[in-house]
């Protein structure tokens, strides 16, 4: 499988938070726009907003802890807000999800991202522990080393 690096948000990244609604790995479309071509399935125009087609992957790389819960939100917004922005698609990850536990999330054809897009995690409490990677893969999230 082949990741483009600005589609990658999180490597291992820590959703540590006491309720808290946690921005991570924000990426910058807007500097390089024209350049930046997007090849997914849905993206018959070569369109470098176009995300359409692809998958949204997240892998739990450390479990939450004990009774906590999280939901995972690929986001896009104008600035670099996330928070206030559109959620594209989310998953849902369980308290102690094993290390390794693989979710995906198709992002819809015709789905267009603005200049920022990257990942808001919403968790369900004082999450003390938990860790994921998250990205996009235009190959239906179908991971193999």
């Amino acid at each position: 499988m082949t990741v483009q690096y600005e589609l990658e948000f999180c490597d291992a990244t820590s959703i540590i938070g006491n309720n808290n609604t946690l921005t991570r790995g924000t990426t910058n479309y807007k500097a390089n726009a024209a350049t930046n071509k997007l090849c997914f399935p849905g993206n018959n125009a070569n369109t470098a907003a176009e995300i359409g087609g692809s998958t949204f992957v997240v892998e739990v790389t450390t479990a939450l802890t004990a009774a906590m819960s999280a939901v995972v939100y690929l986001a896009t917004h104008s600035t670099n807000t996330l928070t206030s922005g559109n959620n594209l698609v989310s998953v849902n990850i369980a308290a102690n999800e094993a290390a390794g536990t693989i979710h995906r999330a198709p992002v819809p054809v015709g789905t267009k991202r603005a200049a920022y897009l990257g990942v808001v995690v919403v968790g369900s409490g004082n999450i003390a522990a938990g860790n994921v990677n998250a990205f996009l893969t235009a190959d239906k999230g179908l991971l193999t080393d």
